[in-house]
């Protein structure tokens, strides 16, 4: 069983149709639902992705020129992001 949100791309018929060759059963959950039956999505989840996006949003305001002219190749944004993970995982930890 995966438990999923409603996601439109999650309910899909070919999502539906992986699930079903994978012998997996999904569950939605209903709208304003998660924090009742995903509780790590909110006290563990939430703030982990919020400290990744403050991190995000504060590198981006230290090189405003930089991002907006679009001079960062992918390989030095996946090197940010695992800095970002790495720095919101010790903040929560």
């Amino acid at each position: 069983m995966l438990v999923l949100d409603v996601h439109k791309a999650q309910k899909t018929q070919a999502v539906k149709d992986v699930m079903h060759r994978m012998h997996t059963l999904s569950v939605m959950v209903p709208a304003g639902c998660t924090s009742l039956v995903q509780p790590l999505g909110v006290c563990l989840n939430k703030p982990f992705k919020d400290r990744i996006r403050a991190l995000a949003d504060q590198h981006y305001v230290d090189h405003i020129l930089e991002c907006s002219a679009q001079k960062y190749a992918a390989s030095e944004h996946h090197i940010s992001m695992t800095q970002w993970v790495g720095q919101a995982w010790e903040s929560i930890h």
